[in-house]
């Protein structure tokens, strides 16, 4: 997390090179598994099991990090496409849950148990 500035300034200045891109996600894709595994460590109650909302969440934060991982190599193939991704993962925490698919909700897996 204390990297983000660095890697923003680093992209500031390079707005368009694949490197500043593909660094900028790793630092986000780092930042993003430290809070997920914060996420999954409280959400936990006393038997290691979540309730439907916060299973819901954690898989957002899941779905989010495998998608920052994604902008890595990405930004070596279309900066803007990896940019998108930086505009994308912050919009779908934002987003009510029924605007989600059923599979990043959870409710596939709750329907099935």
């Amino acid at each position: 997390m204390s990297l983000i500035p660095v890697s923003t300034a680093f992209l500031g200045d390079n707005p368009f090179e694949p490197i500043a891109v593909a660094a900028y996600g790793f630092v986000l894709t780092g930042s993003s598994i430290g809070f997920t595994l914060l996420r999954w460590c409280v959400t936990r109650d006393e038997r290691g099991r979540f309730s439907a909302l916060h299973a819901a969440s954690l898989n957002k934060s899941v779905i989010g990090t495998l998608i920052y991982a994604a902008s890595i190599p990405l930004a070596f193939v279309s900066v803007y496409l990896s940019m998108a991704i930086f505009v994308f993962i912050p919009a779908i925490f934002f987003l009510p849950d029924f605007l989600l698919p059923r599979w990043a909700t959870g409710e596939a897996a709750k329907n099935r148990g």
